[in-house]
């Protein structure tokens, strides 16, 4: 994969983990243990693929961690 295929990868997986972890804080009591699972094998999914590739890209992958943060942000400050 060239830097640009990882990357659009990256953010699509950091963008799928946002939206399933999002939920966990403000929902915690009401997710039973396999949600929680599965929201762990996601994050270690998205850790796995950026190791994958970090000698490579580590800072295209470390600019998307950060865009993505910014983006639900806002979000997560409005609840």
């Amino acid at each position: 994969m060239d830097p640009f295929e990882v990357r659009m990868e990256f953010v699509s997986r950091l963008g799928n983990l946002s939206a399933s972890v999002a939920l966990v804080p403000c929902l915690t009591n009401a997710f039973s243990l396999t949600t929680r699972i599965r929201s762990q094998q996601s994050i270690q999914k998205v850790v796995s693929y950026a190791f994958k590739f970090f000698s490579r890209c580590a800072d295209d992958l470390w600019d998307c961690i950060v865009e993505e943060f910014q983006r639900v942000r806002p979000m997560s400050s409005a609840v």
